[in-house]
């Protein structure tokens, strides 16, 4: 009877503690599988954070290489810049001086020839030299500090085209400079870009009696940037050849009707690039052509 009394007791009595004592031992089980994820999330989230560390310490070493590289390469650019300077052009100017002279002082005894043949080397030095100063330009353009600001491109294309008129006055050419155009870029920049692209299509109206050459803002944008342009009614170019227009001395026309050394498009080129923007053209022969551009 005893024994049935005790274990009816020790029954009782567990029924009454068991979720006592089963409660703390669920929590203790719970709360350390909860740290032991924790703790295994925190080991990962370090490793990432180490990784990342360690990335980061390697891009910023290569970035540093990079810009040593980049400055080395503009130290030799600068010093071929000054050897262009001043063992190129000197030596140039040396020579159309001496042919000069030579001519001036021997002519009579040299004859026709003779002096048609110093004139000959008085023109291959002075277009040499204009090449190196172009050449010096193109690589200037990279060499500048770019300074970026608000620029009204209306009033730069109007100092421009003032200048051309000053410098080649026409009769029955008109301008058309749209008004309010403004962009953000280096003024310097742009002031040559405008230059370049106006004195192109101002070159390429010659020989016509009534011309128009226009600066304004294409209406729709294009890749959600402004697209400006530069229109003329000249001799035009074909499509196909489209792809020399920006490169350094390549020509689409003769030397002998439309003189020039073959570096402004390409210096237009490069100074839209440094804008982060596009060159492009759309023309026909004979139907005249527009340059578009837009900057970043």
């Amino acid at each position: 009877m005893l024994p049935l009394l005790a274990f009816a007791a020790a029954s009782f009595w567990w029924e009454k503690v068991r979720y006592v004592y089963l409660l703390p031992v669920l929590l203790f089980v719970v709360g350390a599988l909860a740290y032991g994820r924790a703790r295994q999330r925190q080991r990962t989230l370090d490793e990432a954070r180490e990784r990342a560390e360690r990335e980061t310490r390697e891009l910023n070493r290569q970035l540093s290489l990079r810009v040593e590289e980049l400055e080395s390469t503009r130290l030799e650019i600068e010093s071929f810049n000054y050897c262009m300077a001043h063992d190129l052009r000197a030596p140039l100017r040396g020579i159309d001086g001496l042919a000069y002279q030579l001519r001036k002082d021997y002519g009579e005894q040299l004859g026709e020839s003779g002096r048609a043949y110093l004139d000959r080397i008085r023109v291959a030095s002075q277009r040499l030299g204009d090449t190196v100063d172009e050449l010096l330009k193109l690589s200037a353009t990279d060499l500048h500090a770019f300074k970026r600001e608000v620029v009204d491109l209306s009033a730069l294309a109007r100092e421009v085209v003032a200048g051309l008129q000053a410098g080649a006055p026409r009769v029955g050419l008109e301008w058309v400079i749209a008004q309010g155009v403004r962009a953000e870029g280096d003024v310097r920049l742009l002031r040559v870009l405008l230059h370049h692209l106006l004195d192109n299509a101002l070159k390429f109206t010659r020989g016509r009696t009534q011309a128009r050459i226009e600066f304004g803002v294409r209406p729709e944008p294009r890749d959600g940037k402004t697209v400006y342009f530069v229109k003329d009614d000249g001799i035009g170019f074909d499509m196909k050849y489209a792809g020399k227009l920006f490169r350094a001395f390549e020509r689409l026309h003769p030397q002998e009707g439309f003189p020039g050394h073959g570096i402004g498009l390409a210096l237009a080129q490069r100074i839209v690039l440094r804008h982060r923007g596009r060159l492009w053209a759309e023309a026909a022969p004979g139907q005249g052509a527009m340059f578009y551009f837009s900057l970043g």
